[in-house]
């Protein structure tokens, strides 16, 4: 378990994400996040966090954020939240391509 926990606007060097799937068996899932946040805290997730996260993808389909059903129970909501995130990472995004260069070491 990873408990290292990053301060938001630092650097990410520790962050890693919860689990790590073989796309072949996972419909293309690389990567998934598990979120125990309230649906008022989704708007602060620490953006360095998300764009470490997304540089080891291709592709914002082979990441997946699976929410506690729990801390926010209105699917859409969350929906709408973390559609807000990506907005303000405008630029990093290009049709659901992610801009920076994926990490050699995920995709063979």
């Amino acid at each position: 378990m990873d408990m290292t926990f990053e301060i938001d606007g630092g650097p990410c060097t520790n962050c890693r994400l919860d689990l790590e799937l073989d796309p072949s068996k996972s419909g293309g899932v690389v990567y998934v996040e598990f979120k125990s946040y309230k649906l008022d805290s989704i708007p602060h997730l620490p953006v360095n966090q998300l764009k470490t996260y997304f540089s080891a993808v291709d592709s914002i389909t082979e990441m997946k954020y699976v929410f506690n059903k729990l801390d926010t129970p209105n699917l859409n909501d969350v929906k709408k939240k973390m559609q807000n995130v990506f907005q303000s990472l405008e630029g990093f995004f290009i049709n659901g391509t992610v801009k920076l260069t994926a990490h050699p070491s995920h995709h063979p």
